[in-house]
C-alpha cells in the first residue's frame, strides 16, 4: 500500500490533544451530608452501573482517536498497488561463431536453443514474445506473439553462423523502439564487447565452460615490388590456458606449398610469413590444434586470374607505361585519340593531359585535366605546393610513402564528393570519387613534373589504383559479415555466386556492379560473370570469437527471472475511510447520548 497524500499525516497530532483534554475533564465534588438514607437506593443503583459506565467512559476516548485516524487515512489517500508478470518478453539467441564451441554438448548453441525453448513453455498464458538472432547484424525474427507455438518454431530454425558476434548492437535497437519489453532473455556465450543498456531489465543466460581453443587470426598479402611476387602473413594464437604444438599448413590449389609446426605458450601469438612467390588462385592455410572450435582453424586468401582492361589515352608517357607493366593488367592498349565506342572494350580509361568534355559511367583516371561534367572545381595553380595531409586509409594510398615528395606545378581542387586524397592549402591535388559516374582518380598535377615517378611508391600508386578502379579484389580476401562489391561488364547481367552453402543468383545495377553481404560462412566465394570467375577468401579471423574462454565480468547483468511491474489497483480507498470516520462520530454520538440518559 502507498498514500498519495502522505502530508495529511500531520492530522494525528490532534490524538494527544484529545487525550489531553480527556485528561483534564470536570471531577465530582464532595459534600458533607448530615445522613447518606436518602442515598441508599442511589449508591444501589450506582454500584449497579458503574462498571458500565467506565467503559462507556473508556470507549468513547477510543472513538474519538478511531475517529481522527480514520480522517486522517482518507486525507493520506491510501492506494493500494498490484504485481503483475511481464507481458512483453523479447528473447534474444547469439548466433554468433563461438556458440559452435563444443565444451558443452553437443555445442552451446544447441544448448541454448534448448533452455531457449523450456522458458517459452514457462511463460504464462498470454505473454507476448518476440524473437531476435544476433550476430554481426541484428535480425528481427518475430514481433510480438501470444502463440508458443509459432515461437518455438522460430527458434528451432535458429542455427550458428561463422561470424562476429554483436549483442550489444541488438540491445541498442529494441532500447529505441517504441513498445518497449518488460524483460529480454539473452542466450549467449558472453563473447561480445558493448556493456549492456542500463535502463533495460535483462537476464543473461550463459554458456560456456571451457578455453581450449587456438586460431587463426589474420591473413594477408604484401608485395614485394618484384614482378608479382608476394607474401603471405599469417597470424596464429592460442586462447587456452595450455602450451600447444599446432601442425599449420598453407596449400595453392591442391598443391602443399609450406608445413610447418607451433609450439605456441598460453595466449602467445605467432606470424608465419609464406613466400616471397607468384601465388595464384587459392591459397588456403589450415590448422590442426585439437581444440573445441573448428571454424577458425582454416582462412582463405584469393589471387583472381581475371584482370582488368586498361586504355591509355597519351602522346607519350615512358614512365606511366612502365608503371601500368608492373600492375595486375590482362591488356594495356595506348592511344593518343579517344572516341565513345572505345569505353565499352576497357574495364579503366586513363586519360594523361587530356580529357573528353563529359563523360559516360565508368572507371577512369584524368591526368593535368578533367571533364566538366564530373564534380570537381578548380580552385588555383600553385607553384611547388607544400603537402598537408594524406588519406592514408584509403586502399588507393596503402604502401604509398610520399614523404619529400616535390611538384612543380598543381591544379588544385574542390568537391563537396568524392576523397581529398592528397591534401594542401586550398584545396586537393589527388582525388578520388565513386558515385553515378563510376570511380574516378584525378591528378591534379602533371606527373612528369613531381619527383614521385622516381620514388619506389610509384609502382604501387598506379597498382593499388587499378586495383580499386577494377573492384575486383587481387588478393581477394574479406570476413564474414561483410559486403563483397564486384563489377562486371554489363548492366543488369545475371550474376552466379558459388558459395559455401550454396548457389546464389544476383542482378548487376545500372553502374554495373553487384553487392554481396551473405558471407556468413567461412570459405571461397566464386562469382561467374561476363568477366569471367573471380573467387575472394571469405575468413572470420576474430579475436573475440577465437577467445572462448567464459567470460564474467561487469558487463553481466543478471535482471529479475520473474519481473513483475507494479499497477495501481485502486485509489477509491479513501472514500470508505471517510464514511467510516463518520459512522464512528455517529456511533460516539449514540453512546453519549445513551450515557447521559442513563445518568
Amino acid at each position: 500500500m502507498s498514500f498519495l497524500s502522505p502530508i495529511y499525516f500531520l492530522f494525528l497530532i490532534a490524538i494527544p490533544i484529545v487525550i489531553f483534554l480527556y485528561l483534564l475533564r470536570t471531577r465530582r465534588q464532595i459534600l458533607i451530608v448530615p445522613s447518606i438514607y436518602l442515598w441508599k437506593r442511589y449508591t444501589k443503583e450506582e454500584l449497579r452501573y458503574s462498571v458500565f459506565k467506565k467503559f462507556l467512559k473508556d470507549i468513547l476516548l477510543i472513538l474519538q482517536i478511531l475517529t481522527i485516524i480514520l480522517l486522517t487515512l482518507g486525507l493520506v489517500k491510501p492506494a493500494i498497488f498490484s504485481s503483475v508478470i511481464a507481458r512483453n518478453v523479447v528473447f534474444i539467441i547469439d548466433t554468433s561463431c563461438s556458440m559452435q564451441a563444443k565444451d558443452i554438448k553437443p555445442t552451446r548453441f544447441d544448448l541454448a536453443r534448448e533452455k531457449a525453448l523450456e522458458k517459452v513453455d514457462a511463460l504464462g498464458r498470454g505473454t507476448s514474445i518476440s524473437v531476435f538472432a544476433s550476430d554481426s547484424k541484428t535480425k528481427f525474427l518475430l514481433d510480438y506473439t501470444t502463440d508458443k507455438r509459432l515461437v518455438k518454431e522460430v527458434i528451432k530454425r535458429l542455427y550458428p553462423t561463422d561470424t562476429e558476434g554483436d549483442i550489444g548492437e541488438t540491445l541498442s535497437y529494441i532500447e529505441k523502439l517504441n513498445k518497449k519489453p518488460d524483460l529480454i532473455y539473452v542466450f549467449t556465450d558472453g563473447a561480445f564487447e558493448e556493456n549492456i543498456p542500463p535502463n533495460l531489465n535483462i537476464e543473461l543466460l550463459t554458456f560456456s565452460k571451457d578455453d581450449n581453443n587456438a586460431g587463426i587470426t589474420d591473413i594477408s598479402a604484401r608485395d614485394t615490388g618484384i614482378k608479382g611476387e608476394k607474401e603471405i602473413f599469417i597470424k596464429v594464437k592460442n586462447f587456452s590456458k595450455n602450451k600447444k604444438s599446432i601442425p599449420l599448413q598453407v596449400w595453392e590449389g591442391e598443391r602443399l606449398i609450406e608445413t610447418d609446426s607451433l609450439d605456441l605458450n598460453p595466449k602467445e601469438e605467432r606470424i608465419v610469413i609464406v613466400g616471397p612467390k607468384r601465388f595464384s588462385g587459392i591459397v588456403k592455410a589450415m590448422i590442426y590444434p585439437n581444440d573445441l572450435l573448428s571454424t577458425d582453424d582454416k582462412a582463405y586468401l584469393t589471387f583472381p586470374r581475371v584482370k582488368p582492361s586498361v586504355l591509355l589515352v597519351t602522346k607519350e608517357n615512358p614512365y606511366l607505361e612502365i608503371a601500368l607493366s608492373l600492375a595486375d593488367i590482362s591488356i594495356l592498349d595506348k592511344t593518343d585519340s579517344f572516341n565513345l565506342e572505345m569505353l565499352s572494350k576497357y574495364d579503366i580509361v586513363i586519360f594523361d593531359g587530356t580529357a573528353p568534355n563529359d563523360i559516360l559511367p565508368g572507371n577512369y583516371i584524368f591526368i593535368g585535366k578533367i571533364p566538366s561534367n564530373i564534380p570537381l572545381q578548380v580552385v588555383d595553380i600553385t607553384e611547388r605546393p607544400t603537402i598537408i595531409r594524406v588519406d592514408a586509409t584509403s586502399p588507393i594510398m596503402r604502401f604509398v610513402n610520399l614523404n619529400d615528395m616535390t611538384i612543380k606545378r598543381a591544379v588544385v581542387f574542390e568537391s563537396s564528393q568524392g576523397k581529398s586524397l592528397i591534401k594542401v592549402k586550398d584545396g586537393s591535388i589527388l582525388w578520388s570519387y565513386e558515385g553515378n559516374l563510376g570511380r574516378i582518380v584525378t591528378f591534379g598535377f602533371y606527373l612528369e613534373e613531381s619527383s614521385l615517378i622516381e620514388s619506389p611508391s610509384f609502382p604501387i600508386l598506379v597498382k593499388n589504383i587499378i586495383g580499386w578502379l577494377g573492384e575486383n579484389p587481387s588478393p581477394g580476401v574479406a570476413y564474414t559479415g561483410n559486403v563483397i562489391t564486384l563489377r562486371t561488364k554489363k548492366m543488369n547481367e545475371d550474376v552466379t555466386i558459388i558459395t559455401p552453402y550454396g548457389v546464389v543468383k544476383r542482378e548487376t545495377d545500372d553502374r554495373r556492379s553487384i553487392t554481396f553481404g551473405d558471407t556468413y560462412k567461412v570459405g571461397v566465394y566464386s562469382f561467374k560473370s561476363s568477366v569471367g570467375n573471380i573467387d575472394v577468401g571469405v575468413n572470420l579471423c576474430s579475436f573475440l570469437e577465437s577467445d572462448i574462454s567464459p567470460k564474467v565480468s561487469s558487463k553481466e547483468f543478471k535482471g529479475n527471472a520473474e519481473y513483475r511491474e507494479r499497477v495501481l489497483l485502486n485509489t477509491d480507498v479513501w472514500k470508505f475511510l471517510v464514511l467510516g470516520a463518520l459512522g464512528t462520530i455517529f456511533l460516539e454520538g449514540y453512546l453519549f447520548y445513551g450515557r447521559r440518559k442513563v445518568s
